[in-house]
């Protein structure tokens, strides 16, 4: 999984998924997890080990920061 200012994007062998941050709905870090929530019960979990690019710290600040930006719905 990859996360950029657009959202979250996922592949694997058989295709290729993409949220934008307004499909999710928090963020949740606890110890070494980051929790992203798409839906009440739906999460992709993230175990600080995982992290092959970077900072773990740094990932999660920035998926923060770009959930947190996304636009608001409209009334």
């Amino acid at each position: 999984m990859t996360v950029s200012e657009q959202g979250l994007r996922e592949e694997s062998e058989v295709g290729e998924s993409r949220i934008n941050w307004n499909g999710v709905t928090k963020i949740i870090s606890a110890g070494d997890y980051t929790y992203i929530y798409i839906g009440a019960a739906n999460a992709h979990v993230i175990p600080k080990y995982s992290i092959r690019e970077g900072d773990y710290h740094t990932f999660v600040d920035k998926a923060q920061h770009w959930f947190q930006s996304k636009p608001l719905p409209s009334p």
